[in-house]
């Protein structure tokens, strides 16, 4: 059990080739997401139309997104956000255009990225929202609207309670250019407290927005829980060892975030006062 996590722990913070994103197994990966059969397959199983809305999100008409921010997704998007793995967007936006043709969730003006602030766009290399948003602009024939901008950076979002969040992003987003529609769709990677995307919202219909509908590959806390088949007695331990692998995977990807973050953060400022 503990060499598992420790493999799997290792996996994230050396992902290569030969080794899956999702479970960390040195199985070799055998498809363009970096993923092992045995989570490929588990991604497939996972893969729905995911929805959520209401009162916690102002602004915002429609959530929709892909998958649960369960794992092996939640390794996946990890290593697409920290792992210098920009070719991840490709299947990922494969699987964001696969959900919007087959669920008629088409008609759209533009898709507008949830932009980075420079400063972590430029510890990051990329903005990974951009790169999805150019791929469904593309299968939805619509232009990227990119003058969505951050005009403030903000704490990092982990670390902070609901309230808190909302607070931290307060008027810091805005529009610098006319929107090429009023028809807008928001696009993002995770969709977590709804914070974010309703900050981005509220920027885009004071830019003259009808309505934002939101876009991304997960979504955490809303997925809907599927009847689990009977399995034998030997199937159910392996579930109940990897149900605890996930968890303490989860556990570990969430730290990550927060520590990856904070550490960029000070390099990045050593780096300016240089």
């Amino acid at each position: 059990m503990i060499k598992k996590v420790f493999n799997r722990v290792l996996g994230l913070l050396y992902p290569t080739r030969a080794r899956c994103l999702g479970c960390g197994d040195m199985t070799g990966n055998q498809h363009e997401d970096f993923l092992c059969d045995r989570c490929r397959e588990k991604m497939d199983r996972l893969f729905d139309l995911y929805e959520a809305g209401g009162a916690d999100m102002p602004g915002i008409r429609r959530a929709f997104a892909a998958y649960p921010y369960v794992p092996p997704v939640k390794g996946v998007i990890h290593a697409f956000k920290f792992s210098s793995l920009p070719t991840l967007a490709e299947p990922l936006a494969d699987d964001l255009c696969r959900l919007l043709v087959t669920h008629e969730l088409t008609d759209y003006d533009c898709a507008a990225p949830v932009p980075l602030h420079r400063k972590r766009e430029y510890q990051r290399g990329y903005n990974q929202s951009l790169l999805l948003a150019e791929a469904i602009a593309e299968e939805l024939k619509i232009p990227v609207f990119t003058d969505l901008k951050r005009i403030r950076s903000t704490k990092q979002q982990a670390m902070l309670s609901t309230a808190e969040r909302r607070k931290n992003l307060q008027n810091a987003f805005e529009c610098k250019k006319p929107l090429p529609g009023p028809r807008v769709l928001l696009v993002d990677d995770v969709l977590t407290t709804g914070s974010t995307a309703a900050s981005c919202a509220q920027a885009l219909l004071a830019g003259g927005a009808a309505f934002v509908d939101v876009c991304t590959i997960a979504m955490a806390g809303k997925h809907r829980p599927r009847p689990a088949a009977k399995q034998p007695l030997a199937q159910n331990i392996d579930l109940e060892e990897n149900a605890m692998l996930d968890c303490v995977m989860n556990l570990f990807i969430d730290l990550a975030d927060c520590f990856l973050d904070m550490g960029l953060d000070a390099l990045f400022s050593r780096f300016v006062k240089k």
